[in-house]
Order: C-alpha cells, then sequence, then structure tokens
C-alpha cells in the first residue's frame, strides 16, 4: 500500500492524470498482493519530458515495476477510446475469472 501512495501522490501533483483503474491481485481479496497493477489515462498533451524532473520516474512504467512493483500502462487522452476499452475489457478479470478491476475516483 505504501508504494500505491508514493505513486498516487506524485502522480496527482502532476496534474496530467483524468481517470484511473487498478486491477489484478492488489483490489481483490487476495492477501499480500506482490504486485500493483494500474491502467492510467493522462491528458492528451501529456509529454513525459514536460513534467518536472521529480516526476518523471512515476511515469516511466520500467521505474515503477522495477521500484515500485507497479505495472503502469498509460494512455492519453488523444488515443481513440475504442483502444482504451479493449484494454479495460482485457484486465478486467483475473486469472480465475473473477472481476478485479476498480476505478481510482481522483
Amino acid at each position: 500500500m505504501e508504494r500505491f501512495v508514493e505513486w498516487l501522490d506524485a502522480a496527482r501533483s502532476s496534474g496530467v492524470m483524468r481517470r484511473m483503474w487498478l486491477y489484478g491481485s492488489f483490489p481483490s481479496a487476495k492477501p499480500g498482493p506482490g504486485d500493483l497493477d494500474m491502467v492510467v489515462l493522462v491528458t492528451a498533451d501529456f509529454r513525459l519530458a514536460n513534467l518536472p524532473a521529480e516526476l518523471q520516474a512515476f511515469f516511466e512504467p520500467e521505474f515503477c515495476h522495477e521500484v515500485l512493483s507497479i505495472d503502469l500502462y498509460l494512455y492519453a487522452e488523444r488515443v481513440p477510446d475504442h483502444y482504451l476499452d479493449d484494454l479495460l475489457v482485457f484486465f478486467r478479470k483475473d486469472r480465475s475469472g473473477q472481476e478485479t478491476m476498480v476505478e481510482v475516483v481522483l
């Protein structure tokens, strides 16, 4: 939970997040999930280089995975809606078929 709070605080301060979904073991009833899986919709004009240097790593999928144990999928508002819809359908259920995806109210 600490790594999620750290990521969320940094991401909120960036001003680029529009919507966010968590899925997988973290929002499920599984005790002690090993990682955090999330999809984040960012502004249409999102560019990593435009963020303050201290926030850039929080939007780098490799950093999030290696350091924070977060698997991060970023989508910008400029991407057609059906791509995001397809991704959300794909990740909506866990390996057992149980629906685990939740949208986080920002």
